[in-house]
C-alpha cells in the first residue's frame, strides 16, 4: 500500500511509471512530473481503466474512496467510465451554454456581428445569470440583468440583448 510520503517522494523519470496501491488503484507518474490516479478493472471480460483525479487535488484517502465507489458500480455490472461520460453529457444546460450554442449555429451572420453579440453577452449577461441552469431561469432574473445594463447608461444595448437570449419559463 502507498503512503503520502512515498507519493511526495516519487520523482519523474524519462518514461512514465506507476506506483501500485491496492485493488487496482495506481498512481501514474508522468515524465513532466504529474501524478495521476488510475484504476484498472475488468468488466464483461474486457480490461478498462478510469482516471480518478490528480494528486494532490485528490489525496490518497480520497482516491481510495473513489476507487471503492467505482468498484461498487463494477460489482453491479455498471461501467464507471460510461457512467462518468453520461453524467458529464447530462450536466445542467446553463444560459451561457445555450446562448453560445445558438450563436455557433448562426451561419448567416457576419463574423463581426457574431463577435459583437458574443461580447455583449459576455459583458452584460453571463456574469449575472450565465451560470443559471436554463430550466431554472426566470423572467425576473433576466429583467434584473437587463436593468443593470440600463443603469450603465447603454439603453440601446439593454433593448437589443433580449433578442439574443432564450426565453425563460
Amino acid at each position: 500500500m502507498l503512503t503520502e510520503t512515498q507519493i511526495r517522494a516519487a520523482k519523474p523519470r524519462e518514461r512514465g511509471y506507476k506506483l501500485a496501491d491496492e485493488r487496482g488503484l495506481a498512481l501514474l507518474i508522468t515524465p513532466e512530473g504529474g501524478k495521476l490516479w488510475r484504476l484498472r478493472f475488468a468488466l464483461n471480460g474486457a480490461e478498462r481503466m478510469i482516471s480518478l483525479g490528480r494528486w494532490p487535488d485528490v489525496p490518497l484517502k480520497a482516491a481510495r474512496g473513489r476507487r471503492d465507489d467505482a468498484r461498487k458500480l463494477i460489482s453491479n455490472c455498471i461501467d464507471p467510465v460510461q457512467k462518468k461520460r453520461a453524467e458529464r453529457a447530462a450536466g445542467p444546460e446553463t444560459l451561457e451554454a445555450v446562448a453560445r450554442e445558438w450563436l455557433g449555429q448562426q451561419k448567416h451572420l457576419a463574423a463581426s456581428t457574431l463577435a459583437h453579440e458574443s461580447a455583449r453577452l459576455e459583458s452584460y449577461i453571463f456574469p449575472q445569470v450565465g451560470s443559471v441552469p436554463i430550466a431554472e431561469l426566470t423572467a425576473p432574473q433576466l429583467l434584473a440583468a437587463l436593468r443593470r445594463i440600463e443603469a450603465k447608461g447603454v439603453g440601446e444595448t439593454a433593448h437589443r440583448t433580449p433578442g439574443r437570449l432564450p426565453r425563460p419559463n
